[in-house]
Formats: structure tokens, sequence, C-alpha cells
């Protein structure tokens, strides 16, 4: 959950959610401070960004060869 929102207000959100058959799930998480320009610097010059983005991002990034250098 990100700082600042009622977990009130969340739960009430997700409760309509469910019962127009959707599905919600909610989980506590640190954030990280990264800039998309960090993470396209770090493809560009060839470093890892494995632990700042998800292993699904990093693979579409690499699959479309996004970011590499010209």
């Amino acid at each position: 959950r990100r700082d600042g929102v009622d977990d009130r207000e969340l739960a009430q959100k997700a409760e309509t959610l469910r019962r127009q058959g959707g599905s919600i799930c909610l989980t506590d998480f640190c954030p990280l401070a990264v800039s998309s320009t960090a993470i396209r610097a770090r493809v560009k010059n060839g470093q890892p960004i494995d632990r700042l983005v998800s292993e699904s991002v990093a693979a579409y990034i690499k699959q479309k060869n996004l970011y590499a250098e010209e």
C-alpha cells in the first residue's frame, strides 16, 4: 500500500470492485526511488536492471531492444 492512502477508503473501493465481479490483492511493499531515466541509462550502458524492475518488464525491454545504444 502506498503511504498516505486511507486503508478504509481502499477497503471500500476493493469491496465495490469485488461486487462488480472483479478481484484485487492488497499488499504492503517498499517502493524504490528509481527514475525511468536511470533505468534507460543503465540499459544503454549494459548495466543490470533486474533489481529495479520486474522480471517481465526487464524481459520486455530486452526482447524489444528498448533503450539500446543506437
